[in-house]
């Protein structure tokens, strides 16, 4: 079962890294060229949520899941040598 926590937080980041790409291409898109503040502030909300998905995506897939697998391996070597 340790073995496809890795596995899971790489796909789950990986899907979140699409969801931002995807947010960031088609809600977001380009800024407007003279917003008012209401539609500043509605592409400021939507470029934050698509920092955050970027953001945690990438943390998934690139420092939780390889850390995951570490551990795991460094659990298995453990239980090994007892």
């Amino acid at each position: 079962m340790m073995r496809t926590h890795g596995v899971m937080a790489f796909g789950v980041g990986l899907v979140l890294i699409l969801a931002g790409m995807f947010w960031g291409s088609f809600v977001v898109g380009v800024p407007y060229p003279d917003p008012t503040p209401l539609q500043q502030a509605d592409y400021q909300m939507h470029m934050a949520i698509t920092e955050r998905l970027l953001l945690v995506g990438g943390f998934m897939s690139f420092v939780l899941a390889p850390l995951l697998r570490v551990f795991r391996r460094w659990r298995q070597r453990k239980d090994n040598t007892q």
